[in-house]
């Protein structure tokens, strides 16, 4: 069973295989296409990212989030991907059934300083 994570955190339901891994050797990823407020980006560096297949199905990938950018042209521009750090113990973490928006669900357990 995987850790829970009790830091800001972020589950997106990932249905366009908008993730990469950065290179060969390093476990960095980008998971890319996100709509959310920069106010909320901010908010999770150093949290945490876990990618789903549905709401009620266990992340596949996930890690600590080290930034983030907002996409400047492409199809993309304007959504937010987050550069991330791949450790095994965010992989097959349930999101629970409620909170869920759309496409994600945030969790904002710490009150904004």
């Amino acid at each position: 069973m995987a850790t829970v994570f009790n830091g800001n955190r972020v589950h997106f339901l990932e249905k366009k295989m908008n993730y990469v891994r950065v290179d060969d050797v390093s476990n960095i990823w980008e998971s890319k296409g996100w709509k959310i407020t920069q106010a909320d980006a901010e908010r999770l560096v150093d949290g945490a990212i876990y990618l789903h297949k549905s709401k009620t199905s266990s992340s596949f990938l996930g890690g600590l989030i080290s930034s983030y950018r907002v996409e400047s042209e492409g199809e993309l521009t304007g959504r937010t991907t987050f550069t991330f750090e791949f450790e095994l113990k965010f992989k097959d973490v349930r999101a629970g059934n409620a909170g869920w928006g759309m496409d994600k669900k945030l969790v904002f357990p710490e009150k904004k300083s």
